[in-house]
């Protein structure tokens, strides 16, 4: 766990109020990224984000997938979780922007004070865009472009199960614009997740070809940069 004070337990998580400063704060639960790094189960570590991160936020939305929740992936989540969760799994490969705000919609009817993106980078993006749009007035496409959104969405905890889009610490949401026939992005520091939990064992359910061709997003990534 990477954190601005030394983190040797769950416990030294709680009370820890994490407030945006470029980067989301990082929590590897299988000490994969060396340094200082600690082991932690899905349950301690949630039960110490919701009175850290969240504030002891008591509803929560999961944005995700059927495939994510048919792996059971979803449970395993909620499994550590005290706060009233709602699931929204509508999410689809290259989404389109109206799940964005048909989730934000919910955010709002569930009156959610946090929002949780389990997945790959259209779920997370998803997730991110709705969280924006539960604190921003309008819909998805007054904010394509650089820096449009002007207040910062809901608090959002990002666990992808893919290695390629690194959308758990992106400043952008890209999603497709149906009419344009094209993909579209909103980019602001403003996207950021509040966290990223990184577990490497949640790829490893991935069918053949969807960990090639993450893999291969991720090499594409690191050669553009």
């Amino acid at each position: 766990l990477y954190t601005k004070k030394p983190v040797r337990s769950p416990a030294d998580l709680k009370g820890q109020k994490v407030r945006m400063m470029g980067k989301p704060l990082f929590v590897d639960t299988m000490n994969a990224m060396g340094g200082n790094g600690i082991s932690m189960s899905y349950t301690e570590v949630y039960s110490a984000l919701q009175t850290g991160v969240v504030d002891g936020a008591e509803r929560v939305v999961l944005v995700t997938d059927p495939g994510v929740r048919g792996a059971g992936l979803v449970d395993r989540v909620v499994a550590g979780l005290a706060a009233e969760v709602t699931v929204y799994d509508a999410v689809q490969p290259e989404p389109p922007y109206h799940l964005a705000e048909e989730c934000a919609a919910l955010l709002s009817e569930r009156g959610a004070q946090a929002v949780i993106g389990l997945g790959g980078g259209s779920s997370l993006d998803t997730a991110k865009m709705a969280a924006a749009l539960a604190r921003n007035p309008g819909s998805v496409g007054d904010y394509w472009g650089l820096d449009r959104l002007r207040q910062k969405g809901l608090p959002v905890v990002a666990i992808p199960t893919t290695a390629g889009t690194s959308s758990e610490i992106s400043a952008a949401a890209v999603v497709g614009d149906p009419a344009a026939g094209a993909k579209r992005g909103v980019n602001s520091n403003l996207l950021l997740p509040t966290v990223a939990i990184m577990d490497p064992v949640l790829t490893l359910g991935l069918p053949p070809a969807l960990t090639a061709s993450t893999g291969m997003d991720a090499l594409t990534h690191a050669i553009e940069a």
